[in-house]
């Protein structure tokens, strides 16, 4: 008998992108004939379309759904927990989606217990990355649901395992924006190709030099600011992420924390051990939550590991929006630094370090931009970096430091609870 597979995401104002990712998991259960998956959605939108959508497209499947007005309901009567975490409930985050996710896997724990948990953001499709005529675009058909039970076969003692991405970087923009902008100005792209277990060493980062990477031809016909508005609104118009072939990758799984996009949970206890959380500073909500929630459950003796599993990152937003994109990066620096204050204080002022050589690099590279294209676009985008970078620049490292040591402070205190007593679970 198949272990049940739950596929879980939290969305908002996604739809497009959302039935996206809903179309493909179940096409996929379909293909393979596989009964034996079902479907959370939290649906955190304004306004949506998507219950009466999955009522008429797939009426026989099993999916739980909740809405904006249930989720938020929950949230207060969670408060208490929320103010555990110092967490003010005006702000979203990707912190906050987390702790949604965990408190629905409570709410439906009749259901999870004894099945897989599957948490995938909302612009994940299940589908491989297929590389032709230059064009990268998701396929269906590897077996992931399968693979996924064969790994937690081979490998019972592991608690959840990380899997990776193709096609877009799992990174704010900024983050890639430096080699993919140098890429379009010398009219040329690469592919990296991802390893076993990606790192953040990869060849798209921004912050780590180049390393293996695959020559594609460029795209004819485009001008450089439709590129550059492209990825301005989250696509990889170079350097996009290709997996290897499937080799039996899995059968000795090493050791990782990254990322948490793409997170499968085979102990369900795991979803509920600890919430997730962030660093918060200078009004900002740190984002890696997924990685410290990981570095937490490791330390209280959860083995968590890599898969072999890659899935098409199907980033697409509806507009452009610089302000955001600024936000994003500040948080996930800061996120990236409260990470590594777990490890060592220097590694944590090294990545520090890193964040504001990079936006000095950005800050000229963007001016380079405005003088060969001179455009509102340009202009709007230089301006913006240099706003994020005076913000970085304003954080004083000894008030910062402060913060980090508080943020250890209750990354040890949360690790010591537990907190399926909070819930009444066992």
């Amino acid at each position: 008998m198949k272990k049940k597979i739950w596929v879980c995401l939290a969305t908002k104002n996604n739809e497009v992108v959302a039935k996206q990712t809903i179309e493909a998991i179940f096409e996929l259960s379909e293909l393979h004939q596989d009964d034996a998956i079902g479907l959370m959605v939290l649906d955190k939108s304004d306004s949506s379309t998507l219950k009466p959508w999955m009522n008429e497209n797939y009426p026989d499947k099993h999916i739980l759904y909740q809405n904006r007005d249930q989720i938020l309901s929950r949230d207060q009567t969670n408060s208490s927990l929320y103010q555990d975490l110092n967490y003010d409930l005006r702000q979203d985050s990707v912190q906050r989606a987390r702790i949604q996710l965990l408190l629905a896997s409570k709410d439906f724990w009749h259901e999870f217990r004894g099945g897989i948990i599957w948490q995938i953001d909302d612009d994940i499709l299940l589908k491989e990355a297929v590389l032709e005529d230059s064009v990268l675009s998701p396929k269906l058909g590897r077996n992931f649901f399968q693979e996924a039970r064969d790994y937690h076969r081979q490998h019972p003692n592991v608690d959840a395992a990380i899997g990776n991405y193709t096609n877009t970087p799992p990174l704010p923009i900024l983050l890639y924006a430096e080699k993919q902008l140098g890429d379009l100005l010398k009219d040329q792209r690469e592919a990296s190709v991802t390893k076993e277990y990606f790192g953040e060493t990869d060849n798209y980062h921004d912050l780590y030099p180049n390393k293996e990477f695959v020559s594609i031809p460029s795209k004819p016909g485009l001008h450089f600011l439709d590129q550059f508005s492209a990825l301005m609104q989250g696509k990889a118009v170079t350097r996009p992420l290709l997996s290897q072939d499937h080799l039996g990758k899995n059968a000795n799984p090493q050791r990782t924390l990254l990322r948490g996009g793409n997170f499968i949970i085979f102990n369900p206890i795991a979803a509920l051990r600890f919430p997730h959380f962030s660093l918060q500073y200078d009004g900002l909500i740190g984002r890696r939550s997924d990685m410290i929630h990981a570095w937490m459950l490791s330390q209280k003796g959860f083995v968590i590991r890599g898969i072999d599993i890659s899935l098409f990152h199907n980033r697409s937003f509806p507009s452009l929006d610089f302000e955001k994109i600024a936000n994003e990066y500040l948080s996930d620096a800061l996120g990236a630094i409260a990470f590594r204050f777990l490890n060592s204080v220097d590694q944590s002022k090294q990545r520090f370090t890193q964040h504001k050589n990079h936006l000095k690099r950005l800050k000229k590279l963007s001016r380079q931009l405005v003088e060969q294209y001179p455009s509102g676009l340009t202009k709007d985008f230089s301006l913006m970096v240099g706003r994020t970078q005076q913000r970085l620049e304003s954080w004083d490292w000894n008030t910062l430091k402060e913060a980090l040591i508080d943020f250890e402070f209750k990354v040890e205190k949360l690790s010591n609870q537990d907190f399926r007593g909070h819930w009444g679970n066992s």
